[in-house]
């Protein structure tokens, strides 16, 4: 049988140790919770913050992928709508340039016809020239058609303008056309001169000899 002083050196001894032993697992969980758990709570928002950031970066490259697909739209669109402007203006520049190359024609002809006294044929191409000329917008040309058609007119009779075939649509074309085009009233007075200078023509009979 121990002695009660054996018992109580024991007894320390006993307790000693567990609080020893105690004492390094509280440290030793101390330490873990100090070192391990920010461990792997970083870890865990490592690995929140990479989901979030993929996603994020899904989404970011989804909307980019949108702006881009909408600026090709956009320059396609313009680019297109350009090139259709552009080939309209050169239609038109081709088709003015048409017109303007037959206006000449006629008026060269109707010249022609005029200085060899053939005032009923010079008239009608006179007439053509002003429509071709309305068409390209040869202004210039145009005036100077009209003042020449104003001029041959009272040299003009009734019997000969039945010889002429679409001398009356001719002229018809002609106060239509300039009609259409009478902005701020620029041909008004170009137009009932010619309305005018035609009646008369009408009417008009040649001289008996």
């Amino acid at each position: 049988m121990e002695s009660a002083p054996n018992i109580l050196v024991m007894t320390h001894q006993f307790y000693s140790d567990a609080f020893t032993h105690l004492l390094y697992v509280v440290l030793g969980f101390l330490g873990f919770a100090g070192v391990i758990f920010p461990y792997l709570l970083q870890r865990q928002n490592t690995k929140e913050l990479k989901a979030e950031n993929s996603e994020s970066l899904k989404k970011t490259e989804n909307e980019l992928k949108g702006k881009i697909e909408e600026l090709v739209r956009n320059v396609m669109e313009s680019e297109k709508k350009s090139i259709e402007d552009q080939l309209t203006a050169f239609k038109k520049k081709i088709s003015d340039s048409s017109y303007r190359a037959q206006g000449g024609i006629h008026f060269v002809q109707a010249r022609d016809l005029h200085q060899r006294a053939h005032f009923t044929e010079a008239a009608d191409s006179y007439a053509s020239a002003v429509v071709l000329l309305a068409k390209a917008n040869d202004e210039l040309n145009l005036q100077r058609a009209i003042e020449l058609l104003l001029d041959v007119f009272p040299n003009v009779f009734q019997p000969q303008i039945k010889t002429v075939p679409d001398f009356e649509k001719n002229f018809n074309a002609l106060i239509s056309i300039l009609t259409d085009k009478n902005e701020n009233s620029r041909y008004t007075d170009r137009i009932n001169k010619l309305k005018h200078a035609y009646k008369v023509a009408q009417e008009r009979q040649p001289k008996s000899s």
